[in-house]
């Protein structure tokens, strides 16, 4: 599932029907890393689920 999200010009990724966001790379070693975009994408997701956890759940936590 991550050849979706990998950058249309990438070379080392062989899969055509590549759809933004465009969330990770992958290198010739075959390694796959989260791009800038990536970082920034799961940085501000995962600031919005914590939040939504902490509204949700925060009286069971005392927070």
């Amino acid at each position: 599932m991550l050849q979706i999200h990998t950058y249309p010009d990438a070379e080392t990724v062989k899969y055509k029907n590549r759809q933004p966001p465009y969330l990770f790379a992958k290198n010739e070693q075959g390694e796959w890393c989260l791009t800038d975009e990536g970082e920034g994408y799961l940085e501000v997701n995962l600031k919005a689920l914590d939040d939504e956890v902490i509204q949700v759940h925060g009286s069971h936590f005392g927070l």
